[in-house]
């Protein structure tokens, strides 16, 4: 088993604990939504698919089951099977190697923020109340589900510059 750094746990802690509470606030609250809640948005965030609000519950499976993947590949990541640029300098290889476990870490915090928002925007249009992201959500999903890739790129650029 590989040593995590306390920053991943924390990563990894904040995205569960992000989970779990976005689970329960949405099993506590789905009473007063109505029993048709949209599932589907175009690019603008508008509403343009309904379903039955249990369905809701598939979002918290798929994005459950993606997050224990994440969470298992990053704890039992073979060093040896990673193939990185510089493979051959040991320091780079460690380094590459701890900074595809924070990405790991950092994709399951992101689909925890996915999954927040996703519930937001599926709220707002149950509850017929005009949301003020909406025009903004693919730009949105975009920056929640990019940045853990773009600090991952950055740190890899820093690093090869050294």
């Amino acid at each position: 088993m590989k040593e995590s750094r306390p920053f991943d746990r924390v990563l990894g802690g904040m995205a569960w604990a992000l989970f779990i509470a976005s689970a329960g606030v949405w099993w506590t609250q789905q009473g007063d939504l109505p029993e048709r809640i949209p599932i589907r948005f175009d690019f603008r965030g508008t509403p343009d698919g309904w379903g039955d609000r249990s369905t809701a519950w598939i979002l918290f499976v798929g994005i459950g089951f993606v997050m224990g993947l994440m969470a298992l590949i990053s704890r039992f990541l073979p060093k040896e099977q990673m193939n990185f640029p510089g493979k051959e300098d040991l320091e780079i290889m460690e380094a590459m190697y701890a900074r595809s476990r924070t990405l790991l870490n950092g994709i399951q915090l992101s689909m925890s923020l996915l999954l927040i928002y996703i519930l937001y925007m599926i709220w707002m249009a149950a509850q017929e109340i005009p949301d003020p992201l909406a025009p903004w959500s693919w730009a949105v999903i975009l920056l929640i589900v990019g940045l853990p890739m773009a600090v991952y790129f950055y740190s890899y650029i820093q690093l090869k510059k050294k």
